[in-house]
């Protein structure tokens, strides 16, 4: 994606204005005695070691008080320095980048110069986007830079020509906000309360929502890109601050996403429904992040299986809840010399004063969560009642059934199964009272080890392939589900149970491809995921095989999942049923105190209540979308996909193992190309691909240091050398001994 040529090109000057610039920045080299326009130039400097030099003389010369002219030539070394990974690097640590925000914020001198220096800064700006050296930067920029952008957005919506510059701007702020979102895995911890509120979000939707919103009075009509961008843009503001979105005026936010929900166009529904999904989660934070449905981390590529290790630390520091200090095994050696295990003493019970070994109701629990109730009247409550006389339970109680079957050798995988499932209980008992996030995360980050650890010890039960994916979505949980049907002691309970769990993934995965991702064929994928969701929804609907909770939801998602995908088109009569269907099943559940999928069904209670009022909001936005070619487009191309329904099965399944990825776009470089091959003849401009890049991470640059031993891979510095050694270059480069 290249930058509009408008951008690139002054109102009263012709191409010939980029040479001009070219000259600025050769001046104020000179004036440094620094040369970094061609790969020799970069090569010198990574030979002589001298980049922290070069980029030093560049910060302080950035801070003196410059002209225009010489600030737009600083912006063009800037440029071309950003181009090298490793003098990138040096650049960001030594913050030069600040120099692009105050050239941004400059209001001095004549108005003309002024728009040139932002206009270059721009473009600046969005080339270092385009190609940060590791995501810490990423995240650096974005904090700082987020709120200055914002406030930019009035400049560019004024009358005039101002589209591109629009596009770009929004652009920028697109590429910046999604890798927030890995913030805690980089830091090791979330994203502080400061630094979000230093993004200003309010801010931000308020200014895109405000474009939206006047599409009548602006001079000209919004690009299809631009307004592509901005719902990208909301999507992720909703996701790290819901409140930004529910504050504004007339319920603005919340009716707009409605309203896209109901466009004409398959990839803006989904859109429209990822953003309510986003209103009515927790915001991602260290304690939101709790078995998210639509997840954009799910479509990280990269691994198979989420990684476990980030929650082992953090559990390790949380107390367990105080255990009774006669709880110690007691060992009794009979005749044959056989070790049996007594009861510990503190999983002996008492119920209506007489004694009860704890292992009796817990052996009742671990089966009905393995093989399901035998009848109407079989729970956990009335389990609960029958041993105990109450369907509330003290910790104590519940860790002497824990220990009582862990007493038993033959109970270990029973004992497993009734921990991990009093877990969920319990998180649900919180979620339901939604009044202490942190001690819901931990029930939530204690369940996750339990269900990794328990994979790991029993990876021919089904069971914990259940517990792996219950309530969460991704590309490995296709995997899971399969293995989980596989295996040999899968209990029809649980198999409706995974599949239900499949279902949910299903719908996720479709929803995100749709609205986030970046694959070749993310309609059809996305799509495909959907369809087949809906069939496997009517089946599942007609067989009534599955549980009342798995029922009630399956009704949920035929009706979401209809309305996105649009599958009955004409048939009013059938969307009509669905839809009084759907109330009914959301009202059974709310009676029923289900906490299964709440942000998925209040979603769906926000589409259903403000259905009608949405379009009377944004009916011009609506309209507007309508008429768009690419939406058009869309439409056809979907036409055609369902015309041709073995051709789509057989490319689905070839393309199973693509992998997806959230969409931070690899903005290209920005010069038109009959001013670039102009310029490279002139002071030999570097081109990006030209460079070699390092055989770890990617990145470009002249500076790469050749691998000792076999001379062919190279490296950006010791820490990717030893990531690529580690991972499998130590077996690769090392040559084997010759046989004698």
């Amino acid at each position: 994606m290249a930058l509009p040529s408008s951008l690139m090109n002054s109102r009263d000057v012709d191409d010939n204005e980029w040479i001009y610039a070219d000259e600025m920045a050769e001046n104020v080299s000179k004036k440094l005695n620094i040369a970094v326009f061609t790969p020799r130039d970069l090569k010198r400097i990574h030979k002589t070691n001298s980049g922290a030099e070069v980029v030093r003389k560049l910060v302080a010369f950035s801070h003196r008080r410059l002209p225009i002219q010489e600030r737009i030539g600083l912006l063009i070394i800037l440029r071309q320095i950003t181009r090298d990974s490793i003098l990138a690097q040096e650049a960001y640590k030594q913050k030069l980048d600040d120099f692009v925000f105050r050239c941004l914020n400059s209001f001095t001198g004549i108005r003309e110069s002024t728009f040139e220096l932002r206009r270059h800064a721009l473009v600046a700006l969005f080339e270092m986007t385009s190609s940060f050296p590791d995501v810490m930067v990423c995240h650096s920029v974005a904090i700082k830079g987020t709120a200055q952008l914002t406030r930019l957005i009035p400049k560019y919506s004024g009358p005039g020509d101002w589209h591109d510059g629009l596009w770009v701007l929004i652009s920028i702020i697109a590429t910046l906000l999604p890798p927030l979102s890995s913030y805690k895995d980089i830091h090791e911890h979330s994203l502080p309360s400061n630094a979000l509120q230093s993004l200003e979000l309010p801010n931000l939707a308020d200014a895109l929502v405000g474009l939206l919103s006047k599409l009548d009075d602006l001079s000209m009509p919004l690009k299809f890109d631009t307004v592509i961008m901005i719902f990208k843009c909301l999507i992720w503001i909703a996701y790290y601050d819901s409140n930004a979105i529910l504050s504004l005026s007339d319920n603005r936010g919340l009716l707009l996403f409605v309203a896209l929900a109901l466009s004409p166009s398959l990839i803006l529904r989904s859109t429209g429904f990822l953003g309510l999904l986003h209103l009515r989660h927790p915001d991602y934070s260290h304690y939101g992040h709790v078995g998210r449905i639509c997840d954009p981390l799910s479509l990280r590529s990269g691994f198979l299986l989420p990684d476990v290790t980030p929650y082992v630390d953090e559990a390790a520091e949380w107390p367990e809840t105080p255990r009774p200090k006669h709880g110690v095994l007691t060992k009794l050696v009979e005749e044959h010399g056989v070790v049996k295990h007594a009861p510990t003493p503190h999983t002996l019970l008492y119920f209506q004063g007489y004694p009860l070994y704890a292992s009796c109701p817990a052996s009742v629990l671990a089966d009905l969560e393995i093989d399901g109730p035998s009848d109407a009247f079989q729970s956990y409550d009335f389990v609960y009642k029958t041993f105990f006389g109450s369907a509330k339970i003290d910790d104590n109680t519940w860790y002497a059934m824990v220990d009582s079957l862990r007493d038993r050798p033959h109970d270990q995988f029973r004992a497993d199964v009734l921990h991990f499932s009093i877990l969920m209980r319990k998180l649900e008992e919180e979620k339901r009272a939604a009044r202490d996030p942190e001690k819901i995360y931990q029930l939530y980050t204690r369940a996750r080890i339990l269900a990794h650890k328990g994979l790991e010890q029993w990876p021919d039960r089904a069971y914990f392939y259940y517990a792996m994916i219950k309530g969460h979505s991704g590309m490995h949980n296709f995997d899971l589900v399969v293995k989980g049907l596989l295996c040999p002691d899968v209990s029809k309970h649980l198999q409706h149970l995974m599949m239900h769990e499949g279902r949910l993934n299903l719908f996720s995965m479709g929803v995100l491809r749709l609205s986030l991702s970046v694959q070749k064929h993310p309609v059809d994928l996305g799509l495909g995921d959907l369809e087949t969701l809906e069939e496997d929804i009517a089946e599942d609907i007609e067989r009534s095989e599955s549980g009342f909770t798995e029922r009630k939801m399956s009704i949920v998602l035929r009706f979401v999942t209809e309305r996105l995908t649009g599958s009955k088109g004409s048939d009013s009569a059938t969307r009509k049923l669905w839809l009084e269907e759907a109330k009914s099943a959301l009202v059974a559940l709310k009676k029923a105190k289900s906490t299964s999928c709440l942000e998925l069904r209040a979603a769906v209670n926000d589409f259903i209540t403000f259905q009608q009022k949405a379009p009377k909001k944004w009916g011009p936005l609506l309209k507007t979308l309508g008429s768009f070619k690419e939406i058009i487009e869309e439409a056809h191309q979907i036409a055609q996909l369902r015309a041709k329904p073995a051709e789509r099965k057989s490319h689905r399944t070839n393309n199973l193992n693509d992998e997806p990825a959230i969409e931070i776009p690899r903005l290209g470089y920005a010069v038109p190309e009959a001013i670039q091959s102009r310029m490279q003849a002139k002071i030999g401009a570097i081109d990006p691909a030209t460079l070699p890049h390092c055989t770890w991470c990617d990145h470009p640059s002249l500076g790469l240091k050749k691998c000792a031993r076999c001379g062919i891979a190279k490296y950006c510095d010791k820490e990717c050398q030893q990531y690529h050694w580690k991972t499998g270059h130590k077996a690769e480069c090392v040559s084997p001994e010759i046989a004698v």
